[in-house]
Order: C-alpha cells, then structure tokens, then sequence
C-alpha cells in the first residue's frame, strides 16, 4: 500500500519537474522589486534589453513602430532555411536593380552561387541583392516569399510588425517592427536555427561572385570591441540605424534591440550600454548546494531508520531589479520513503521566468538521527 503511494507521488513530482511548473506550494516569500539606475543612451528612439527567456529588463517606447531596416535579413534566413530548399545545391542568378544606395555583393544575371553561400553574405555583408536572389529561389517571387514573412511573424507573436519586403530597405512606414518584436525574432532565430547562430558571428566570408571569389567584411563593428559578443544583425536606412544584438558572459546571455538612431556608431554605443547594464545587473549564482540534507524522513520498512532527503544543484540567472520568489511542494514530514524516492521540488521564479529548480530525493536509510524541518538545515537563496 505505501509503496504503490510512494511510485505514485513520486511519478507525479517529476511530471511536475518536466513542464518546469510547481503547484500546491507549502512555503513562499517574496522580495520586493528593487530600483535600478537606467541605461544611459545617447540615440536611441526605441530600446530593450532582455533575459535569455525573452523577459524584458528595461525599455523604452518598446512597441513603437519603426523601420527596423536590414534587421529584415534575420526573418528572411529562417523563412529560407523553413523552406527546406538545399543549401548546397547550386542556382541560377536573376537581374536584381534596388537602385543605386543599395549595398550589395554584386550578383550578376546567369552567375551561379549556392544558397548556403547567398545567406552568408546577407547576413554578414548584409547584401540586399543576395536577400532578393533567396526569396526568387525558396518562393519564385519576392512577394510570395514576404508573404511567408509575415505569417511566421505573426506565428512568432510580432504583432507589432509588418514586412514588404525581404532585404529592409525603407517602405514609407509600411516596413516596420518593434524593439520588442525584434528581441522575439532574435532569440527565436538563435535558439531554433544553428545555421544563423553560426553565420552571425563572422568577421567575413568568402564567396564567389561572377566566378571570383570576393571577401566581405561584416557590417557588425561592435564584435570587434564587445566581449562576448554573438551577432547578430545590423540595419541602416534613411531614417536611421539599429541594431539586434546578443551577448553571452559567464553564462549568462542577453538581448538587446535599439531602433532610430542617428549614426552607425551610436547604434552600437547605445547597445554596449545596454548590455553593459544588463551585465551589470543580472548575475548566474548558485540558489541550491547539492547534497545538501534538508528532512530527514522515516524510513518505510523499518521505524528505527531514517532517510536523508538531499537537494540538488540549482543556480539561474538573478536580476537584481526583481523580486526573487519560490515556492515548494514536499511530501509531509511524516510521509514513509525509501532510497532514491523523490521528495518534492521547489522552483525560484522572477515574474513570470523560471529562474530554478531544485528537486529533492531520499538517500540511504540510518540508524539513529534526529527530525529537522526543511528551515532547519537548508539556507534558500536570498538577495
């Protein structure tokens, strides 16, 4: 009887642990949301700088809409690589005229170029005529290819975004996006598409063009500079500069997006400055020391012994401007337990985000050892 209650409970914990989502919780507290300092910007009409869960830190006029320039190629490399076309496979350039501002590689009618090739130089040299020559090849048109655009913005919750094109180039207010849509599409395409990753990061790439091979150099100046860096894409248009960037240190990584600013350097000042902050003020510490004994619980087969109940390791990011919180779900002190059964979890959470989860289980049964509370023996975490 008491064993089929301990599988029981125990297949229920860690149904519970698997969707990351605690209920029924025995003990709670909560800090108070502290003031922080914000960001100093020099350019910027709209800024965000977010967690790697997309939580947003700080911002300013986020859902503004405004040209968010060639930040489009991001968009434009998933709905390619969605398409499933071969990336290896060899195609057949068509005439391409976006006026005469326009940078591109260079991609003359009847050369031949890979589209592993064409989205590199996109997204690196940000070549609008290797965006255009993508959207021909996955879609046969270019306006049937934004049409894929914008159905996944949508799928991706951009509601604050609106796409006529595949390369970024200013539309007269009909090609817009938020700091807010553009944090989505970035940690999306990081997350969900290695290829992208991968490509941001480079400092050049090498490709033939009219069957020579050119170098060219990337438009993100700030990887030179910035440490840990990921990408990911650069925009410029007429009525400004932006920047969609990702930045890792100490295993903590962060999102920041800014839109309107004035020059080229001042979208990558004012994205420092924003990681800068973020970095300043979000930190991976360690919530749960592992192995630590936290009940000691009755032993099920025999009243004389009792369980060690062990925590794990848990550690997240921290973000000093927000309440840390927990709640946990543990068996009752009194409940019988074996080896190895686990014993409940208790998850720490800011707002919304999962900032950790430390599982419980029981150890090797003992002969002699006091009854201690969780509160007793087991220090949770405080700011």
């Amino acid at each position: 009887m008491f064993k089929a209650k301990r599988l029981l409970a125990s297949i229920t914990v860690l149904a519970i642990l698997a969707i990351a989502s605690l209920t029924s919780p025995i003990s709670a507290f909560a800090q108070e949301d502290m003031p922080l300092e914000e960001p100093q910007l020099s350019e910027a009409q709209a800024a965000l700088i977010a967690d790697s869960s997309g939580q947003t830190l700080w911002s300013t006029n986020e859902n503004t809409e405004m040209s968010l320039a060639s930040v489009t190629k991001v968009m434009t490399a998933m709905v390619a690589l969605d398409s499933g076309v071969d990336l290896n496979a060899t195609y057949t350039m068509t005439a391409v005229d976006l006026g005469p501002n326009s940078q591109t590689a260079g991609y003359k009618p009847e050369d031949q170029a890979k589209l592993s090739d064409l989205l590199d130089v996109m997204l690196v040299f940000s070549a609008n005529d290797a965006a255009t020559e993508i959207a021909r090849i996955v879609a046969g048109h270019e306006d049937a290819f934004v049409e894929l655009m914008n159905k996944k913005a949508l799928e991706l919750g951009m509601t604050h975004t609106h796409f006529t094109n595949v390369h970024g180039l200013e539309d007269a207010g009909n090609h817009y996006s938020s700091v807010h849509d553009m944090i989505i599409m970035g940690r999306h395409a990081m997350q969900h598409y290695p290829l992208i990753a991968e490509v941001v990061t480079k400092r050049s790439v090498t490709v033939p063009v009219n069957n020579k091979n050119r170098t060219f150099e990337s438009t993100d100046d700030l990887m030179e500079t910035y440490e840990g860096l990921l990408g990911i894409k650069t925009g410029s248009v007429e009525s400004g500069t932006t920047f969609l960037g990702a930045a890792e240190r100490d295993g903590v990584r962060l999102y920041s997006a800014v839109l309107g600013c004035e020059t080229n350097d001042g979208r990558f000042a004012d994205s420092a400055a924003l990681l800068d902050w973020g970095f300043a003020h979000v930190t991976n510490k360690v919530i749960a020391q592992p192995h630590t004994i936290v009940r000691w619980a009755p032993f099920a087969y025999n009243f004389s012994f009792k369980c060690p109940v062990y925590a794990s390791a848990a550690s997240g990011a921290v973000f000093d401007g927000a309440a840390l919180n927990y709640s946990s779900l543990q068996y009752r002190p009194n409940t019988l337990v074996s080896s190895q059964d686990a014993y409940g979890a208790t998850r720490w959470y800011q707002g919304e985000r999962t900032v950790a989860i430390c599982s419980y289980h029981a150890g090797i049964p003992m002969l002699g050892v006091p009854s201690y509370g969780i509160f007793n023996t087991f220090n949770f975490y405080s700011m």
